[in-house]
């Protein structure tokens, strides 16, 4: 079920997608709660719920369902090993769906949930860097900077968006600074 889910999420067929995954969801829990009764138990059959969990909040997000999408992403992150990939791998799936919009709210409820996650930062700061947002990109690389300040990535992803914004002395400064290492 969980794969007829996906292939019916690439077809856009979302009720037979809900359908397909709460009836994965409903035989795991089944599964979970009397492992003894069954065979054997594949592993990913286990680890896949947080991820057809996902494909629920984006039909839900799609269908302007935010209570319902908000509902499955919690639960997402909830039984998720790394609690940032829910928010990561939804948010990308609406990068790739050039749906702004929906990428910007997923990815800011993450950083609601988790402020200070290095990941869903730099997610934000590229979703508005490839936007033409560069000052909103920029504030996210400082914010990265705030809590992480010997990340010498987020320092040069602000020199190239300096260097990108005609801002060549920032830019100069940035690249020095990054060349004569920590003082």
């Amino acid at each position: 079920y969980f794969i007829l889910s996906s292939i019916y999420m690439r077809q856009q067929e979302y009720d037979k997608c809900i359908k397909a995954i709460n009836k994965y969801l409903t035989i795991l829990e089944k599964i979970k709660s009397n492992p003894t009764e069954v065979l054997r138990i594949p592993y990913n059959n286990i680890q896949n719920a947080w991820h057809a969990l996902t494909r629920l909040t984006i039909i839900y997000f799609e269908q302007n369902k935010d209570r319902e999408g908000i509902k499955a992403l919690n639960e997402a992150v909830s039984i998720a090993g790394d609690k940032n990939e829910p928010y990561l791998s939804i948010g990308k799936y609406f990068i790739e769906q050039n749906n702004f919009k929906l990428a910007e709210k997923i990815l800011n409820i993450g950083l609601e949930d988790s402020p200070r996650s290095k990941r869903i930062l730099y997610y934000v700061s590229e979703l508005y860097e490839n936007h033409n947002i560069s000052d909103k990109a920029l504030n996210y690389l400082k914010i990265i900077l705030d809590i992480y300040p010997d990340e010498i990535l987020a320092q040069y992803k602000i020199g190239l968006l300096h260097m990108k914004q005609i801002r060549y002395k920032a830019a100069i400064d940035v690249f020095k600074s990054l060349c004569s290492g920590p003082q």
